[in-house]
């Protein structure tokens, strides 16, 4: 593959073309200097195999310090910075540093957020603090001490941040620039604060290190930059202090329907979306090589876009947070042991939302690079059970983990005890694996759940996981095969629904499974008690289908648990499909038909004829083989995992399945003695 070629930007030269872009972690400690479990994670990516790996923003001013978030404002960094570098040398990848100001986007309770102009990012949003042009001239000295710092600590490069809607681009844009000085009035005077940025930084660092810029090729924003402005844009700026490497995404941080929401895209886009802008940049300076990311899932996306021309280097973020050893496995040959990203944004960015460091669905391991391999080298000592299993043998089977229930967690558990060397066998009654989320995949935008489930269960099978489908467990069952453990990974149920007269009323599950049917029909009524993906991806899927779709919650907004850069592209496919929005009203059925209840004040309001209200509300966990197991007398270890414990989302069952796995482990080495 050409992408796994070896190709330089300016002085460095990378053993691939493949590169994790900037992403914060909030892995940083709470100085915003590198950590020690930030290093362990991006060390982790560097043995895996990338070529390039750029940091997350950097901040440069001691006002815009938060803890968590990387900072080097102060020479307190340096070493941090350099044991950073150095790890992720020694594993054969390069490392740039990206400078970055988030501006108007963040303050803190001391320092507001600052901007070109009081124009806040969104309704609701802090008011910025109006730059001064001093105030501007010192955070440009700020970059430049920033930069100074940064290669001294030896990184291979500085990326400076011009896009994402960050305080350069701020300064860049008409959207958000309505000075008239000499920083603001025309495309040249708007473009002087990053050109004073880039100078400084470029005049601060030693000719070996190498320079790249990260623009957005176009905001999405209606009064905002476009394509062509920045292609004048970036003519202008390398013609005064010349770069190495244009790092080409797009959007900025506003609610714009098309901008934020596309900046990380999720799985309701397809995949690579925004491949264009790399060729137009291309074309435009074909003297620096350039650099495209958003919903690369896969190495052979990336090869496409090297040899279609859109790209020089390929940025992989999200798909090596969901698998740290991409390249590795493919140069071994292990291709079909890759967990791709599914692009659901859950661990990374509903994290970030909440201010926890991320995590990843299908990577419960992210965060723990350190623990987890401490943890494979213990086991990987223990001795390997290869006998294939029957669940129908009689007599003692001491080292059998027997998993009941072939979902996200029951797999992800199932996995996690086969790479430990132990016996598992999984027993489910359906036909296929993967429970809830299988049909969910069933869903307009919601595909590629689908590749969650096939990437376990290629798994499992590589391991010599035994599975029987259609095959129902019972207490009787799990006591004549005798496990040493039972994982039960049995789901939930929906609960009942209370009557409503006169209408269809399905819950969630019913819906799915009838969703040929629903596209046929002329209007739906659904109702949101769970504030999650489940009511408003339904509703969407049948707003693009034609359906008359009322979305209805008592909440008092919309989809509070789905990220707020998905939910802007989910209002807008809403928006389109002509969906009507009821907010703080409940359902109830009387004499005259359904009215809609406002939670506050009561009043009622009929709802037109409608012949079918979905319901999203709470499920109730599945637990009743554990308790026929208790009942039956069984003494062996039980674990309930999922849904069967809690119901919740795919990302806590599968960290549930690999947790328990470990419990599960922990108990076979106490059994057998510790490995030496």
């Amino acid at each position: 593959m050409r992408v796994l070629t070896a190709t330089t930007v300016g002085p460095i030269r990378l053993r691939n073309r493949i590169a994790t872009t900037a992403h914060t972690t909030l892995f940083a400690d709470a100085d915003g200097y590198p950590s020690a479990r930030l290093i362990e994670y991006q060390a982790a990516r560097a043995r895996g195999g990338v070529g390039l790996i750029i940091s997350s923003g950097v901040r440069v001013r001691p006002a815009s310090d938060i803890p968590n978030r990387l900072s080097a404002s102060r020479d307190e960094c340096i070493p941090r910075f350099a044991e950073l570098a150095e790890r992720i040398r020694s594993e054969g990848a390069r490392f740039f540093v990206q400078l970055s100001e988030t501006g108007r986007v963040h303050g803190t309770l001391r320092n507001p957020p600052v901007s070109p102009s009081p124009i806040p990012w969104r309704p609701f949003a802090p008011m910025p603090h109006q730059l001064s042009t001093g105030e501007a001239a010192t955070i440009v000295a700020e970059f430049g001490a920033a930069a100074r710092r940064i290669a001294a600590a030896g990184a291979d490069g500085i990326e400076l941040q011009l896009g994402h809607g960050t305080l350069l681009q701020q300064f860049l844009s008409p959207a958000s620039n309505h000075r008239r000085d000499r920083y603001g009035g025309s495309s040249q005077a708007r473009l002087q604060f990053p050109r004073e940025v880039l100078q400084a930084v470029r005049s601060s660092v030693p000719t070996g290190t190498a320079l790249s810029l990260r623009i957005s090729a176009d905001e999405f924003v209606d009064d905002g930059l476009h394509v062509e402005d920045m292609l004048e844009i970036v003519a202008d700026l390398v013609e005064g202090a010349p770069v190495d490497l244009l790092n080409v995404s797009h959007s900025a941080y506003t609610d714009s329907s098309d901008s934020l929401t596309t900046q990380v895209a999720d799985m309701s886009y397809p995949a690579v979306p925004f491949r264009h802008f790399g060729a137009r940049f291309r074309t435009a300076f074909p003297h620096i090589p350039v650099l495209i990311a958003c919903r690369v899932d896969t190495l052979e996306l990336a090869e496409q876009l090297v040899e279609q021309g859109a790209a020089d280097l390929v940025g992989m973020t999200r798909a090596h947070i969901a698998d740290p050893d991409i390249v590795r496995k493919h140069l071994d040959g292990n291709s079909g042991t890759i967990r791709h990203c599914i692009a659901c944004n859950q661990g990374c960015l509903g994290n970030l939302e909440r201010g926890v460091p991320i995590t990843c669905t299908v990577n419960p391991g992210v965060g723990f690079e350190a623990e987890t391999d401490r943890y494979r080298q213990l086991t990987a000592r223990l001795p390997s059970g290869t006998d294939q299993v029957d669940s129908g043998e009689s007599g003692p089977t001491s080292d059998l983990v027997l998993v009941v229930g072939a979902g996200p967690a029951g797999l992800e558990a199932a996995i996690e005890c086969r790479l430990a060397g132990l016996r598992v066998l999984v027993v489910e009654r359906e036909l296929e694996a993967g429970g809830q989320l299988r049909l969910a995949s069933s869903v307009r935008g919601r595909e590629l759940w689908r590749r969650a489930v096939d990437d376990q269960l290629d798994l499992a099978r590589s391991l010599g996981v035994d599975i029987d489908f259609g095959t129902s467990c019972s207490a009787t069952t799990v006591i004549r095969t005798s496990p040493a453990s039972v994982v039960l990974a049995t789901g939930s149920r929906e609960a009942e629904l209370a009557p409503l007269a006169g209408v269809r009323h399905l819950d969630i599950e019913e819906a799915v499974r009838s969703l040929p049917a629903l596209r046929e029909q002329p209007a739906v009524l659904v109702e949101d008690e769970l504030g999650g993906w489940p009511a408003v991806a339904l509703a969407s899927d049948l707003c693009a289908a034609g359906v008359d779709v009322r979305l209805v919650t008592s909440n008092d907004q919309l989809a509070p648990l789905v990220t707020l850069y998905s939910k802007f592209g989910l209002l807008d496919r809403l928006r389109k499909g002509r969906a009507r929005v009821h907010l703080m009203r409940k359902v109830e059925a009387g004499p005259n038909g359904l009215s809609l209840v406002d939670v506050v004040s009561g009043d009622r309001e009929p709802i037109p004829e409608v012949g079918t209200v979905i319901t999203a509300q709470a499920r109730t966990a599945d637990d009743t083989l554990a308790q026929d197991l208790r009942d039956a007398g069984y003494a062996g270890d039980i674990h309930l995992v999922g849904d069967a414990l809690a119901p919740r989302t795919a990302l806590e069952a599968i960290a549930d399945g690999r947790a328990v796995a470990g419990l599960v482990v922990a108990r076979s080495i106490s059994a057998h003695g510790s490995p030496t």
